[in-house]
């Protein structure tokens, strides 16, 4: 019985997977924001005005106060308010 060698690869193709790049909207958080400046989904919040989306804000000094239906989380100045495709709403630094 001859001994048999197995070349094992680190990467094995067959447990990889490709994510793909998806679409987002995305708005940069300032404190000066205008309405004409913002994305439609978006406005309502510096307008005043209610609309059905899923995203209530607040604005407390230069932060936002987001909630959102996974909690509520806090925008600074340059942090990143991300739309996906589906509508969710999260914010990211």
């Amino acid at each position: 019985m001859t001994a048999q060698r197995i070349a094992l690869s680190l990467s094995d193709p067959r447990f990889e997977y490709r994510r793909r790049p998806t679409r987002v909207e995305a708005l940069q958080w300032k404190p000066s924001l205008q309405e004409h400046e913002v994305p439609y989904w978006f406005a309502h919040i510096l307008g005043g005005r209610r609309l059905p989306t899923s995203i209530d804000a607040t604005q407390v000094g230069s932060t936002l106060q987001v909630t959102t239906q996974s909690g509520t989380t806090v925008a600074r100045e340059g942090d990143w308010i991300v739309r996906a495709r589906t509508g969710q709403v999260s914010v990211k630094d």
